[in-house]
């Protein structure tokens, strides 16, 4: 059954008015700023993998400053020599550490571990990533 206009301008109504109810304050309190820029302690990391059965996605975060990018070539050649690496990004994690993202064959959590520590051997314990 079609809607009439009438109808179909009372929805919009509805939708409008719940909109403006609904909507953020003007003002984000300046703790929202505090979650953007979480990252880590410096020289430490956090690595986590989500199982995809045949390739883990992996993100690590790594509190080694991110230096506009000048250790991600580094760190790419030491992963890649150790086991493939796809979809791989490296960016500033928003505190002006290094975050790492990439997909790698399940079950080389080791190899990535290795890559990691050549790369970055001053981080506190060793790397963490699982192998799936």
């Amino acid at each position: 059954m079609p809607f009439t206009k009438h109808t179909l301008l009372a929805i919009a109504a509805t939708l409008i008015s719940l909109s403006a109810t609904l909507a953020l304050p003007a003002a984000v309190p300046a703790t929202a700023n505090t979650l953007q820029a979480r990252g880590v302690t410096p020289n430490t990391q956090s690595c986590t993998a989500t199982d995809h059965v045949f390739w883990a996605s992996y993100s690590t975060d790594i509190g080694v400053n991110y230096n506009g990018g000048s250790g991600c070539n580094a760190v790419f050649d030491a992963l890649n020599s150790r086991t493939a690496i796809t979809n791989w990004q490296c960016v500033d994690d928003g505190a002006g550490g290094t975050q790492l993202w990439f997909n790698a064959p399940v079950g080389h959590g080791g190899e990535i571990n290795d890559g990691l520590l050549s790369t970055y051997p001053w981080v506190g314990g060793q790397f963490n990533c699982p192998d799936s």
